[in-house]
């Protein structure tokens, strides 16, 4: 069964959606819709599109199209809001792109579409920083074996603050659940500041070498 766009609670949903609009997208049959739902036959006409675009000008009305530039603003919109959650990996990345220079082949077949803004789609979606942690979530083997290697980490340290800020975050359910949301979380609050703080930017220097390689 796919998961609805708007249904996505991990990772694996999100990687699972966008395997299904590539899926939608690869059809000749078969079309992609600004909800990034699926339409069966072709592309809708210019006189659809035209009296749909009319009808959302009212209140409370949003009908769902096949207009090429609704749905790639669709899929770069879908992209930026999953990679703000931590889902998005340098494979969601390709995909996606593929999707939209999809639409852009039956924009010039049929003759619809800004290639403008289809342009602009791929170039955010290509923008959007990757995952760099190939992990949705960590396992209680995954969180052993860092601590383990935590202990050659910290051997020699006289400050006694490194390994309990380690292990703080290796019990955090959030780095657990989602240690890529956990990782972009920490950066952005840790700031930019020149002061180095023992235990927390130790901890990072950690994480930042091992996680890639789980």
């Amino acid at each position: 069964m796919t998961i609805n766009v708007k249904n996505i609670q991990s990772a694996k949903d999100f990687h699972e959606v966008v395997n299904h609009l590539k899926t939608i997208s690869d059809a000749s049959d078969r079309q992609l819709t600004s909800k990034l739902q699926e339409k069966k036959g072709n592309l809708e006409g210019r006189w659809i599109i035209l009296l749909k675009k009319i009808l959302s000008i009212l209140p409370g009305v949003n009908p769902s199209t096949t207009n090429l530039d609704e749905v790639a603003k669709a899929v770069a919109k879908f992209a930026v809001a999953n990679q703000k959650i931590g889902y998005f990996t340098i494979d969601d990345q390709k995909k996606l792109r593929e999707v939209i220079e999809k639409l852009k082949l039956k924009g010039q077949e049929f003759h619809q579409g800004n290639e403008k803004v289809l342009n602009t789609a791929i170039e955010t979606i290509s923008k959007l920083p990757v995952r760099t942690i190939n992990k949705d979530s960590f396992t209680l083997e995954d969180i052993s074996a860092l601590r383990e290697k935590a202990k050659i980490f910290v051997e020699g340290d006289q400050s006694n603050e490194i390994a309990p800020y380690i292990e703080s975050v290796l019990i955090n359910p959030l780095f657990q659940s989602n240690p890529q949301l956990f990782m972009d979380n920490w950066k952005k609050e840790r700031g930019g500041t020149e002061e180095f703080r023992i235990g927390e930017d130790s901890a990072r220097m950690f994480f930042n070498a091992e996680l890639p390689k789980l």
